[in-house]
Parts: structure tokens; C-alpha cells; sequence
């Protein structure tokens, strides 16, 4: 029951935050979400679960709403897990930072990818602007709060 009424919540939120635009869209914090739940599954040897499942439908969700490219985002997060997260594990040494650099990771990945798409299929590509920026300090500043103790 509580699941389903978090559920309920995020698309709410979404919805939201697609119709103002003051209301940042969480794209940042799933995507770091994501990479503690998948950095926690990798160790303990774990299964994906519906929690998992949810944070990618969301992130699906999200990208549509907002303009990025369809599963844009989901393939950033493959490209920054496989590719970067261990790297930055083992050379950041600012942990209390590091929460945002996944969040501003999940806005440049899905900006970037979304990008290269449009570039491929000949369309206008997306443009960076303040308000990218300014829901990525938001939403490390929530990331960090959320997630201070997940973190290495």
C-alpha cells in the first residue's frame, strides 16, 4: 500500500513539475538513486527489485515530460555506471560531493545522449540553460540530504 501511494506521489510530482516550471523534475536524484541502489546490488550480489524497476520507469517517464529523448537517460546511466562510477570511487576524494556530481552526471548524460540522438536523426538539439543548472544545485542539495548515509 505504501509503495503504491509513493508511486502514485512521484507521477503526481511529475505531472507537476511538467505543467511549472519552478518545480525541478527529479531527474538528477533518481539517476543518483539509481547508481546507490545498483553500486548496493553489485556488492551484496542482489537481484534488481521493484524499487529498481521503478526509479528506471520513472527516469523513462521524467525524460518524456521534459524533452529529453526517449531512454536518453537510461542510457547515460549505463554509460556513467560501467564507464565512470568506479573510477570516481576510487579518485574523488570529496565524498561529501559526490552525490551531486551523480546528479549533475544524470543531467549532462541525458542532455548529451539526447543530443547525439537528435544530431543523428538531423532535429534542433536541446539547449543548455540556467534552469538545467539550477535543478541540478536544487536536486544535489535533496540528493545529499536523502542519501548522506548510503554513500561510501
Amino acid at each position: 500500500m505504501r509503495f503504491t501511494a509513493f508511486c502514485v506521489l512521484l507521477v503526481a510530482y511529475e505531472i507537476a513539475s511538467a505543467a511549472t516550471q519552478f518545480l525541478p523534475p527529479l531527474i538528477g536524484v533518481m539517476f543518483a538513486y539509481l547508481v546507490i541502489q545498483k553500486a548496493t546490488l553489485d556488492r551484496d550480489l542482489d537481484e534488481l527489485s521493484a524499487r529498481e524497476y521503478l526509479g528506471f520507469g520513472f527516469l523513462v517517464f521524467a525524460e518524456l515530460l521534459h524533452g529529453f529523448m526517449l531512454f536518453s537517460c537510461a542510457l547515460a546511466f549505463l554509460v556513467f555506471y560501467y564507464f565512470i562510477y568506479d573510477w570516481l570511487i576510487v579518485n574523488f576524494k570529496y565524498r561529501q560531493l559526490l552525490l551531486g556530481v551523480f546528479v549533475f552526471a544524470g543531467y549532462a548524460g541525458a542532455l548529451i545522449v539526447s543530443d547525439l540522438i537528435l544530431y543523428v536523426m538531423n532535429e534542433a538539439h536541446l539547449s543548455l540553460n540556467y534552469r538545467y543548472l539550477a535543478f541540478a544545485l536544487v536536486e544535489s542539495v535533496l540528493a545529499t540530504a536523502l542519501f548522506k548515509d548510503k554513500i561510501l
